[in-house]
């Protein structure tokens, strides 16, 4: 999964609940992950690898939990 968000302003605060919120579901352990950015432009990037068992509606969860889709929704 690669997803892209502009307009971020706490994108520390925002990766943190992605990653908290992507562990909820016990099916979604990631592994080469990253997400960051650059506070200058506010573009964040979350991406990471999963199990094949963490489907799209995981990672849709996490991200609505973690933004309450304030930057848009996201659509695996």
């Amino acid at each position: 999964y690669s997803i892209w968000a502009g307009n971020v302003n706490d994108i520390p605060g925002i990766c943190g609940g992605l990653w908290d919120n992507l562990k909820h579901s016990g099916a979604c352990t990631p592994i080469a992950t990253y997400c960051g950015g650059d506070p200058a432009s506010r573009l964040l990037n979350w991406k990471f690898t999963a199990p094949i068992f963490c489907n799209s509606g995981h990672v849709e969860s996490a991200w609505w939990e973690a933004t309450r889709n304030q930057f848009g929704a996201v659509h695996c």
